[in-house]
C-alpha cells in the first residue's frame, strides 16, 4: 500500500552495551510485519495539549514491560530481528519521536484537512479522501517508510506527529507492523489513555516482554487444515511471480493508491437488512443462520470491486481473505484478557468462490460464505493447523498461500472491535472549541495509511464506526482502477 522506498543508510548504529536485547517474537517476524509501516491519524474537534500527551506517554513507557515500546530494531548476526531497549531514556535516546506544529487557522480553512470529516450531504457510499489529501499531513520528509529506516538509524519504534488548528487537532501515530497489529495498537492506546486520564493503577500488565506467548502456536497440530490441498506449491509460486512480473512489464508506470470510503449509517443499515432478508429466504436447514455487519460489509465491498475491476462473469476463482484476531480465541490460555498483549496475533479465513458467484449471487449469500469460512477455520484445532503450515513456510522464508495462482485476491481487515473511535483523550484537552455534539476528547475521524508494495491484491480495511454509526473504509488499489470504483459507488443507489 502506498509509496515504495529505499533506505539511504546501510550501516546500523553501534550496539549500546547497556541495552537489553530481546528477540522479536516469531509471529511478529512474519512477512507483513517485516515489510509494512503503518500511519494512523486521528482528528479531534478539540484542541489537545502536546505536553500532557508526551508526559503521560513517557510515564507509560517507563513502566516495567511497557519499556519495550521504546526499543530500537536491529538485525543480529544470524539475520534475525532483535529489540534493543535502552537502559534509560534521555534527550539523545528518546523513548518515542514526537513532532508538533501549530497552524493559526480553523481546520475547515485548510484545503485538505477540511476533508477529514463526515459529508453531511452523503446518503450513499462515496470516496471521501484521496491519498494526496492526507499523505503530507501524516508523513513528512525524514519519517520512516520501511523497516530499513529503523534498522539503519537509532529511531524509536513509535512516532507521533501533532498538528493543531485553532479549533481542532490532528494526531498521527506511526509504527512498523512488526511491533503490533490493530488490537495491539488498541491495547497500547488504552494503556496510554489510562495514564493520561489519571488512572495509572488500572494499566494492565504487559504480556510478552521477553518470553513469546505465541512461540509454540502451530507446533503441534491435531488435525488437517481444511484447505491444505489448495496450498501453493513451487509451480504455483512461480506462476504468481510471473503474473506479477507481467503486470509490471505491461504497465510499468502503474502506481498504487489509497482512498477513504464513507458509508452512511442509514445505507449500512439497509445493506444489513437486505442481506439478512435474502439469507432468511434462501438458506436451507443446517446452513449459516447469522451474518454479522462485518460479514456484510466485507461481501458488499467485494461486490463493488468485482463490478469495477472484473465486471464480466466468469469461473475465475476469487480468494476473499478475511483477517481476524486471535486474542479472543486464545484468551483462556496463551493470551489472557487480564494482560495486554501488544504484538501481532491474527490469522485469515479465506472464502473461495468465482467471479460469477460474486457478481450474480445475492449479497446475503456472499456474506454467509464469509461467515461460514470464519466458523470453519477459526476453531482452535483449525487455527493450530493453519499456523502449523504458516510456521513451516515462514521457516523457509515464505508464506503459506492457498487457492489458485490465477485467482483474484481480496483481503479484508475489520478494525471495528479495536474501538478506535471510542478512545478517550479528554485528559489532554486544553479547552473544547470544536463544533457539534461530539464527545469531547474522542476522535471524529480516523485515517490510516501503510507504506507497502502491493502484489496482485485488492485490500481494504474497515476502520470502524463513528459516533453516528457511519462506517469508514480504507481501500488500496492501482490508481487507474479508482475511477471505475468511483463510478460504481456513484451508481450504488440505483442498484
Amino acid at each position: 500500500m502506498g509509496i515504495s522506498w529505499s533506505s539511504t543508510r546501510q550501516t546500523a548504529p553501534p550496539v549500546v552495551p547497556s541495552d537489553t536485547v530481546i528477540p522479536v517474537h516469531f509471529w511478529d517476524n512474519s512477512c507483513p510485519g517485516r515489510s509494512m509501516v503503518i500511519f494512523d491519524l486521528f482528528r479531534f474537534d478539540d484542541v489537545l495539549d502536546a505536553g500532557k500527551l508526551k508526559t503521560s506517554l513517557s510515564k507509560l513507557l517507563d513502566r516495567p514491560g511497557w519499556r519495550k515500546l521504546g526499543a530500537r530494531i536491529r538485525l543480529n548476526k544470524n539475520g534475525n530481528y532483535d529489540y534493543h531497549i535502552p537502559a534509560y531514556f534521555d534527550e539523545e535516546r528518546v523513548p518515542f519521536a514526537f513532532h508538533c506544529e501549530a497552524l493559526d487557522i480553523n481546520i475547515n480553512e485548510h484545503p485538505r484537512a477540511s476533508r477529514f470529516r463526515r459529508d453531511p450531504n452523503a446518503d450513499t457510499p462515496r470516496i471521501q479522501c484521496h491519498e494526496a489529501d492526507w499523505i503530507d499531513l501524516m508523513w513528512q520528509p525524514g519519517d520512516p517508510k520501511g523497516i530499513g529506516d529503523y534498522l539503519y538509524s537509532d529511531r524509536p519504534i513509535l512516532g507521533f506527529r501533532m498538528i493543531t488548528f485553532v479549533d481542532a487537532t490532528l494526531l498521527t501515530i506511526s509504527w512498523p507492523h512488526m511491533v503490533f497489529d490493530t488490537m495491539g495498537h488498541a491495547a497500547f492506546l488504552r494503556a496510554w489513555l489510562l495514564v493520561l486520564n489519571g488512572r495509572d493503577d488500572e494499566v494492565p500488565e504487559f504480556h510478552g516482554y521477553e518470553s513469546d506467548p505465541l512461540g509454540a502456536l502451530g507446533s503441534q497440530p491435531v488435525e488437517r487444515y481444511k484447505y491444505a490441498d489448495k496450498q501453493f506449491g513451487t509451480w504455483h509460486v512461480i506462476i504468481l511471480g510471473l503474473r506479477y512480473a507481467w503486470d509490471r512489464l505491461w504497465d510499468p508506470k502503474a502506481e498504487d493508491g489509497g482512498r477513504t470510503i464513507f458509508v452512511p449509517a442509514a445505507y449500512a443499515q439497509q445493506l444489513c437488512e437486505t442481506a439478512r432478508s435474502e439469507l432468511k429466504a434462501l438458506q436451507t436447514k443446517g446452513e449459516v443462520s447469522f451474518i454479522s455487519e462485518g460479514d456484510i460489509i466485507c461481501a458488499w465491498w467485494a461486490q463493488q470491486l468485482a463490478l469495477a475491476l472484473i465486471p464480466k462473469p466468469s469461473n475465475q476463482e476469487v480468494g476473499l481473505y478475511n483477517v481476524y484476531g486471535l486474542r479472543g480465541r486464545l484468551g483462556q490460555d496463551l493470551l489472557p484478557s487480564s494482560r495486554a498483549y501488544v504484538g501481532n496475533a491474527f490469522c485469515s479465513a479465506p472464502a473461495f468462490m468465482t467471479v460469477k458467484d460474486i457478481l450474480t449471487r445475492p449479497l446475503g449469500l456472499i456474506a454467509a460464505a464469509v461467515r461460514q469460512s470464519y466458523m470453519d477455520l477459526s476453531t482452535r484445532d483449525q487455527l493450530e493447523a493453519a499456523m502449523s503450515l504458516a510456521r513451516t513456510a515462514q521457516d523457509k522464508g515464505g508464506a503459506a498461500l492457498f487457492g489458485s495462482p490465477w485467482m483474484h485476491w481480496i483481503t479484508c481487515s475489520n478494525w471495528t472491535k479495536a474501538g478506535l473511535f471510542d478512545m478517550d483523550f479528554s485528559g489532554a484537552l486544553t479547552q473544547r472549541l470544536g463544533e457539534g455534539d461530539h464527545k469531547a476528547g474522542k476522535p471524529t475521524y480516523i485515517q490510516i495509511h501503510a507504506f507497502q508494495k502491493s502484489m496482485l491484491v485488492s485490500s481494504f480495511v474497515v476502520m470502524g464506526k463513528d459516533a453516528e454509526g457511519n462506517i469508514w473504509l480504507y481501500g488500496h488499489l492501482k490508481e487507474k482502477c479508482w475511477a471505475a470504483v468511483n463510478k460504481i459507488l456513484e451508481d450504488a443507489v440505483t442498484r
